[in-house]
């Protein structure tokens, strides 16, 4: 379900995150990647809060969008903040009544400072959302089973197991010296 905005000069419709095509995916994932380390500094409450729906899931990811240009440390990492944001914009800008031709990522500079602003503020709610389906991943641990360690398979054949032959166990005298001269020396 498409979201409008009010934005200076005119509207801005923003998509819904279930509605991003691999275009916006590959362009989220690319700038995603210069923040993990920056992600990884929010408190971890903060971040397992706004992992839920409601009210105080809502505030959490708006906290976690705050404070997450606050954590950035250097240069590069406030860059790749402003990266990301940049893709999510792309991502989530669907049309505008503004006049001109929608902005993409090489012209999204080109925008007001206050335009830039709205549209920055306006796709916080939707950033958990929509990091979900760019990278739909399932972290759970489950356990191996026994007999390996990647877990029987179906299709594993045991009866074909070589054994290592012994390494030798003699070392090599070492040769060191001077090329150009000819010169060397065991050790």
């Amino acid at each position: 379900m498409s979201k409008f905005i009010e934005i200076p000069g005119g509207i801005a419709v923003l998509r819904s995150p279930e509605t991003i095509r691999e275009r916006h995916r590959r362009l989220i994932l690319a700038a995603s990647d210069g923040i993990g380390s920056i992600y990884a500094r929010l408190p971890q409450e903060l971040r397992q809060a706004s992992d839920g729906d409601g009210p105080e899931a809502d505030a959490a990811k708006e906290a976690c969008g705050r404070m997450l240009p606050l954590l950035a440390k250097t240069l590069r990492e406030r860059m790749a903040i402003r990266e990301w944001v940049d893709a999510l914009i792309i991502a989530l800008l669907e049309s505008w009544s503004r006049p001109g031709p929608l902005p993409d990522i090489d012209t999204l500079q080109d925008v007001e400072p206050e335009v830039y602003d709205a549209l920055a503020e306006a796709i916080t709610p939707f950033v958990k959302e929509v990091m979900t389906k760019a990278m739909p991943v399932n972290f759970e641990i489950k356990p191996l089973e026994e007999g390996g360690p990647f877990g029987n398979s179906p299709t594993s054949d045991t009866s074909s197991k070589v054994a290592a032959e012994p390494r030798s166990t003699k070392r090599r005298p070492s040769v060191s010296g001077d090329s150009a001269t000819g010169n060397s020396t065991q050790a």
